[in-house]
Parts: structure tokens; sequence; C-alpha cells
């Protein structure tokens, strides 16, 4: 792989993971503020562990803070997806002796 595009992929890898720093502290900070109890009830409702009917109430009742810490957890969900495939891209492609080029 040429090296230009593994320094490449290396940057993004370092780009994502700051954001997975700064997003896993805005995590930790939410959940503080929240409270544990509360956090559970979240939980469940990111897991869609609710019927329809309890989870629009739910969401109707949501706190910014609330609402913020679910956008954190999507975030940081996609952000460590694409970490990974930043990964396993290297990993492919690196040289390792397991380059088809």
């Amino acid at each position: 792989m040429d090296q230009s595009v593994l320094a490449l992929l290396g940057e993004t890898a370092r780009a994502l993971d700051e954001q997975i720093r700064t997003l896993e502290s805005q995590n930790e900070d939410l959940t503080a503020k929240i409270g544990d109890s509360y956090v559970t009830v979240l939980r469940d409702l990111r897991d869609h562990n609710y019927e329809r009917d309890e989870e629009l109430e739910i969401r109707q009742s949501l706190s910014y803070q609330e609402r913020k810490l679910l956008w954190v957890w999507a975030r940081l969900a996609k952000l460590k997806e694409l970490r990974r495939d930043v990964a396993r891209g290297v990993m492919r492609h690196g040289d390792w002796g397991t380059s088809t080029e």
C-alpha cells in the first residue's frame, strides 16, 4: 500500500481516537450529572427495551442532558466502528508481508 495512504489512515485513526476520548469524557460527565438510576432507563431506551408507547412517553420527557447522552452514545458507537474499520484496513493492506501489491 502506498505510504501516503498509510499515513492518511494513521492520521484518521489519531483523529478518531481524539474524538472518541472527548466523547467518552462527555459520557462520564453526563452520566455523573444524570445519575445511575436514570442512566439505566436511558440504556433501556437506547436498547429498545420499552413498548412503543412507553418509549414515546419517555422521549417526550427527556431533558437536554439526557438527549445529549443518547446522542453521545450513538456517536461513540459510530466512531468506534469507523476506528475498527480503519485499523482493519491498515492490517489488511499494511506492510506486514500480506500486501498484494
